[in-house]
């Protein structure tokens, strides 16, 4: 009888390690072998400027609560991770969500704005670690690529948003 409890009682963990592992290393999937210039969103654009787009991106991100830090090639937006991020990433630790954009030139004129949306647990301490989140959630930073394409299509030829907003 002894053997059979424990034997019921390792199938129970086995049962609950199954299910609930995928659930705490859900954005460390086969995705995250992938480097991170492997974006999970992207967008093309064309007849803008790269100021413009540049731009454009900054003012959507902010409006969307991110901070921006520009580099060389786009930029790297951050914003604190929401506490169902906290519980699924970061096991009860603080997270915060990082977009890396790239600006990436086509030709003449066309640009594809790509996106890696990542977690960064332990931000701003030596442990800190960046993990790529899955292609399954990436849908909200491509509705912010798609905004700023569909802004700059938008704008009348000659126009420039500042960072404050206003239309030059």
């Amino acid at each position: 009888m002894s053997w059979q409890v424990s034997s019921n009682r390792w199938l129970q963990i086995l049962a609950v390690a199954v299910c609930v592992g995928p659930w705490f290393s859900g954005c460390q999937s086969t995705e995250m072998d992938q480097p991170l210039s492997a974006a999970s969103a992207s967008a093309t654009i064309g007849g803008v400027s790269e100021a413009a787009i540049r731009s454009e991106l900054a003012q959507v991100f902010a409006a969307a609560e991110y901070q921006a830090r520009p580099t060389p090639e786009g930029f790297v937006f951050e914003q604190e991770g929401s506490r169902s991020d906290v519980l699924t990433y970061g096991a009860g630790q603080p997270v915060r969500l990082r977009a890396v954009v790239q600006v990436v030139p086509l030709g003449t004129a066309r640009y594809r704005l790509q996106c890696t949306p990542c977690v960064v647990r332990a931000p701003g301490t030596q442990r800190e670690r960046e993990f790529r989140l899955p292609w399954y959630r990436s849908r909200p930073y491509q509705a912010l690529l798609d905004k700023v394409v569909g802004n700059l299509k938008m704008a009348p030829v000659g126009t420039h948003h500042d960072s404050s907003g206003a239309t030059r």
